[in-house]
């Protein structure tokens, strides 16, 4: 029964990397990022994201259950949880933060202004 347990939850866990992988941009205006890239790759695990189309910050992330945690190349981490996931809209929230951020597929994407300070 264990056994069962533990590659449902690999499962859950693969499955849920696949759904999140790839380009997302804004879809709320709590969101941080305008667009940003979720990358598996000979490197492992590469982000990307970007602010009116210039780079804002490179590194890494891992996913850990329902947590998703970006490691910026300058030191900055983030930590969210993953509150819903589908192929076309993320809804995550910032670990101390008390709205979450929407995320959908490039072409959905909001006029971006901003984080709300």
């Amino acid at each position: 029964m264990i056994g069962l347990f533990l590659a449902v939850a690999a499962s859950s866990h693969r499955g849920l990397e696949a759904t999140i992988l790839g380009d997302w941009c804004a879809g709320s205006k709590y969101a941080f990022h305008e667009e940003f890239s979720l990358e598996i790759g000979e490197e492992g695990h590469a982000f990307h994201s970007w602010l009116h189309q210039r780079s804002a910050l490179d590194g890494s992330w891992t996913l850990t259950g329902r947590t998703l945690t970006i490691r910026g190349a300058n030191g900055d981490t983030m930590v969210y949880q993953i509150l819903s996931a589908t192929k076309s809209r993320l809804l995550m929230r910032e670990k101390n933060e008390a709205h979450s951020e929407t995320y959908v597929r490039l072409g959905k994407c909001r006029s971006f202004g901003g984080p709300i300070p």
